[in-house]
């Protein structure tokens, strides 16, 4: 306001810029504002002129209702990338822009990429890609095909030595030099400087969002591989199947049968799911268990799960969690990578509970689950199948001399995080051969989404649960195979630890 462009001398006469206001107040944050209005001196006395227009200055730091009491026209929130009170903020706000149903305010929000951290990037990520729950302009993400989002600009859109004198982008041009410049970048030894550039300067709206600095995890092989996965899922295997397992009777008794999902009447939950969304979800396979001799062997699968309690659960998008882990190759295939994943919130715990047994015995695994919330074990008790629970693992450094004892699973503190946070990490970089590494063996969009966003502050019940599957898969490396001869009719006892199974 003091240094507007437009003032001009004429003579000896100086006139201001045609945009000045005069105005009377502060500009320093807090209750003060400055407001459009001036003294003047009239025949009968002073008197105030001007629109009365206010512009306020708030910071919100910890409290969400700073901008609450006004009725604003125009509220303009700066560097929202590290505004980890937004959402709260955003509600309380919402209403000075209303007068009844009425709406005649507007609050624009603006950042850029790379200006994220941590909790509060998961605070301007939710806002951008889930526009309208919050009173915002919604857009189409025509780059990454994910729906509805805020207002993104790619990079290449914004360099002004490409636009010509109308602000028109070239976009050839400008296209043909960012993908020099990163072209350029993967063909460093690092690919650090490339993942960088992705953030800063993002041509997608996911790579706005991308938290290198505060992210234990490889973001930017997690980030290439999940674009090629996600441009190849008209692969079938890569796809997986969605369904559900079902108990069948016949001679022989009760036995588990897949029922594929040939109608699309299921759907699994995807990354970020909406209060108002279906969470029943479903069981999604890359993978069915592998039989030796008619038997599926003891410990070739493992998994973990972070579940749930509560039915019902209004005011947050918790979900239960589990995954099956293949840890060896009985003959011939795959193996050290996940094969299931059952990510949901049925209409009842009960049901999750369920559906997490059923898809343990289908793949004869051990499940090793976060143990805080304890009415998974009362359901396995309950059905006799305590038995496909791993005990509390004791290889891990943050359990020794803990006062915990639960018997069966793992009690999740800030200290085992760590622990889990580094074997997962290492899982994930290390060398699976042919160029790839252990990460490329992860079919799951969402667990790569999880993945690439991860933090402390966030709500990622698919990353615990495969940290957990981790650790389980680390626990049970003291299980010996042994060697299989083909001309063996007979199944060694070690092949049949099933157990009885009760519906």
């Amino acid at each position: 306001m003091e240094n507007l462009q437009g003032d001009q001398t004429v003579g000896i006469t100086h006139y201001p810029s045609p945009l000045l206001k005069k105005y009377h107040g502060s500009w320093y944050s807090g209750k003060q504002y400055i407001e459009n209005r001036y003294e003047v001196i009239t025949p009968g006395g002073r008197e105030w002129k001007g629109t009365r227009s206010k512009i306020y200055h708030r910071t919100f730091k910890d409290d969400p209702q700073a901008g609450n009491g006004i009725r604003t026209s125009l509220g303009v929130i700066e560097e929202v990338g590290f505004f980890d009170i937004l959402q709260d903020s955003l509600g309380d706000m919402k209403d000075t822009t209303y007068d009844g149903t009425r709406k005649f305010g507007t609050i624009y929000m603006f950042g850029t990429g790379g200006d994220m951290a941590g909790g509060s990037s998961e605070a301007a990520m939710e806002v951008f890609f889930n526009p309208e729950e919050y009173d915002c302009l919604v857009f189409e993400n025509v780059w990454e095909e994910t729906g509805s989002i805020g207002y993104f600009v790619p990079y290449e859109m914004g360099l002004n030595q490409f636009k010509n004198s109308e602000g028109i982008t070239d976009l050839v041009r400008a296209t043909d030099f960012v993908d020099k410049k990163r072209d350029t970048l993967a063909k460093g030894k690092s690919k650090g400087p490339l993942y960088k550039e992705m953030q800063n300067n993002p041509r997608v709206p996911s790579e706005a969002f991308l938290i290198l600095d505060n992210n234990i995890f490889p973001v930017g092989e997690l980030k290439e591989h999940y674009n090629w996965l996600k441009s190849n899922q008209h692969d079938a295997f890569l796809k997986g199947q969605n369904g559900e397992l079902v108990w069948i009777s016949d001679d022989s008794g009760l036995k588990l049968e897949w029922k594929v999902d040939l109608n699309n009447r299921l759907s699994p939950c995807y990354y970020k799911m909406k209060n108002t969304d279906d969470t029943t979800g479903c069981i999604q396979i890359w993978e069915h268990p592998k039989e030796v001799d008619g038997v599926i062997p003891y410990g070739l699968y493992v998994a973990g799960t972070d579940p749930y309690d509560q039915d019902q659960a209004p005011n947050t998008p918790s979900l239960g969690s589990t995954f099956i882990y293949k840890t060896f190759n009985p003959a011939g295939g795959t193996y050290e990578l996940p094969v299931a994943e059952y990510t949901a919130r049925p209409g009842t715990a009960e049901e999750h509970h369920e559906n997490v047994r059923k898809l343990l015995i289908y793949y004869n695994a051990r499940d090793l689950y976060e143990n805080e919330r304890n009415t998974l074990k009362m359901h396995f008790s309950h059905k006799h199948s305590l038995h496909l629970l791993t005990k509390t693992p004791t290889l891990l450094k943050a359990t020794e001399g803990s006062k915990v004892q639960r018997q069966f699973g793992l009690h999740m503190t800030e200290q085992i995080k760590n622990e889990l946070e580094i074997y997962t990490r290492d899982w994930l970089l290390q060398d699976a051969g042919e160029g790839k590494l252990n990460l490329h063996k992860i079919n799951s969009l969402s667990l790569l989404q999880e993945l690439i966003y991860y933090n402390r502050q966030g709500n990622f019940d698919r990353v615990i649960a495969f940290m957990l599957t981790i650790c389980n898969r680390m626990n049970n490396y003291h299980i010996k195979v042994q060697e299989i001869k083909e001309n063996v009719k007979t199944v060694d006892p070690f092949f049949s630890r099933a157990g009885k199974f009760f519906k």
